[in-house]
């Protein structure tokens, strides 16, 4: 668990100018702000290098942002500070992704990825659509499928495939476009976080419940992977919801650096409304 720090200590890193470039009216009040991980210590313009190298991991916020996808449909997760919307607000909407099999007909595959990136209706003056395609690998092509998929859509792609060798071969399709590989488990760690470096793309963690995520995280660390997204595994509404909420504690409350990151769940089963639940 990373070590916190007090006002006073980031106080005495700071330039103690008064200055408000960081909108806040005095380098106490910001100390203190930062202190909470409710904003970054590079919100404030003039700290010096050695200051960052000093707080080091402790003054970052509790979870990362991760973003998926490049250019204007990019699309950030993560980067939350409070546990609650009311003790201040949630940085950042939940992306909503579709998944397609790669083994439908490519005609049908086409059509749906089309078809869900159009997708948009309004609830309560908000505009809600989907955010990401993900393209799951069931035995069909999964390569081409890909490529159909990058080409039928400017939303950010997810990949779902455990075969670290298949899954290489499709990232031909994606050029730059940083789409999120998913998943890393114990069996195939070791190569998802080498696609993930080589190919600068956040890479989705599937583990066994808290404590086996945190193991895996630990381990994709030392590979050199910095942005992950965290699967508990559970599946259902209430073993989600549960595993869901334990890991945002210990994220925001606990400051938890090994499950510090973003999560995601799936919605699965044949009743519309259960699935609606989940999402």
């Amino acid at each position: 668990m990373a070590k916190r720090l007090t006002g006073i200590e980031i106080y005495k890193l700071l330039p103690r100018t008064n200055c408000r470039d960081c909108g806040f009216p005095t380098c106490m009040a910001f100390a203190m702000q930062v202190a909470a991980k409710k904003v970054a210590l590079d919100q404030c313009p003039h700290v010096s290098e050695e200051a960052k190298a000093a707080l080091g991991e402790a003054q970052a916020p509790p979870m990362r942002t991760v973003t998926i996808g490049t250019g204007d449909r990019a699309w950030e997760v993560g980067g939350e500070t409070v546990l609650f919307r009311h003790e201040e607000k949630f940085h950042r909407p939940c992306a909503i992704a579709v998944r397609v099999p790669d083994d439908l007909p490519p005609q049908e595959l086409s059509a749906r990825v089309k078809e869900a990136t159009s997708l948009r209706f309004v609830r309560i003056g908000q505009e809600i659509g989907v955010n990401l395609i993900a393209v799951e690998h069931r035995g069909g092509d999964f390569p081409t499928a890909v490529q159909a998929a990058r080409e039928g859509t400017d939303l950010p792609l997810m990949l779902i495939c455990e075969d670290p060798d298949l899954l290489g071969k499709a990232l031909a399709a994606c050029g730059d476009g940083r789409p999120l590989l998913y998943p890393a488990t114990s069996g195939n760690l070791e190569a998802m976080a080498a696609l993930a470096v080589e190919h600068s793309c956040p890479l989705g963690v599937k583990g066994d419940g808290v404590e086996g995520l945190a193991a895996l995280t630990g381990k994709l660390k030392e590979l050199g992977v910095e942005d992950l997204v965290l699967d508990p595994g559970a599946r259902g509404l209430l073993p989600t919801l549960t595993a869901l909420v334990h890991l945002r504690r210990l994220a925001l409350v606990k400051t938890s650096r090994p499950v510090g990151y973003p999560t995601l769940a799936f919605a699965v089963g044949d009743d519309p409304y259960e699935l609606l639940a989940q999402g």
